[in-house]
């Protein structure tokens, strides 16, 4: 059985780790395989061919032969939401499922850039939209499938999870405050914009509102 290549886009080459192996999918976006961990030339060369037909369907009616619909769906509305400025550009995670030949979105990773942090960029608003402009939405999204099933999934999964949130968001807070003040003293000159607990909720309130 073909084993899953797991990769990671970044948008700057010195995020990568191997930036001389690195594919390069477009003017500023960099592939590289990140499990299993030793890659050889042979599969570099095979996921460069898998990833040039997966671009090249993005804009045809035969995308959902490579893109994996409901991953993608759910990553899509899981940066959105949350406004992530590393969203769909910016370690994230893909992995390629070679015996089905599709990409599927995830794991999940890098959230440190959400919730209206400022950090190194200043136009995030709770009232924006994001990643539709991104390497594998901005094509996605003139699909009419893909639009409706993002809709669908937030309206009868996503909604009511974040009203959910939003009323446990005080407990929350309170049961990782230790783990969050320590977070803020090992990583305190990266991250000063501020925030708090009531100004991250406030701005999920906006998002949801939004």
């Amino acid at each position: 059985k073909d084993e899953n290549i797991t990769i990671c886009l970044n948008n700057y080459i010195t995020k990568l780790d191997n930036p001389e192996t690195a594919l390069k999918l477009d003017d500023t976006i960099y592939a590289e395989i990140v499990a299993p961990s030793i890659s050889s030339a042979a599969k570099y060369t095979r996921l460069e061919a898998f990833l040039h037909e997966v671009m090249k369907s993005l804009s045809s009616e035969n995308w959902t032969e490579y893109i994996d619909l409901d991953s993608f769906a759910r990553k899509y509305l899981i940066e959105e939401i949350f406004t992530n400025t590393d969203g769909g550009e910016a370690s994230q995670f893909y992995y390629w499922d070679q015996s089905a030949n599709k990409l599927y979105a995830g794991p999940c990773w890098d959230y440190d850039l959400t919730l209206g942090d400022t950090t190194w960029v200043d136009w995030i608003s709770p009232y924006c939209l994001k990643m539709q402009s991104t390497i594998w939405y901005r094509e996605l999204w003139t699909h009419e499938e893909f639009a409706e099933y993002v809709q669908k999934l937030y309206y009868t999964e996503y909604y009511p999870l974040l009203n959910q949130l939003i009323e446990d968001f005080p407990a929350i807070t309170e049961n990782i405050e230790k783990a969050a003040n320590a977070n803020h003293i090992r990583w305190t000159k990266l991250y000063e914009d501020g925030r708090d607990a009531a100004s991250m909720l406030q701005f999920l309130s906006d998002r949801v509102g939004f």
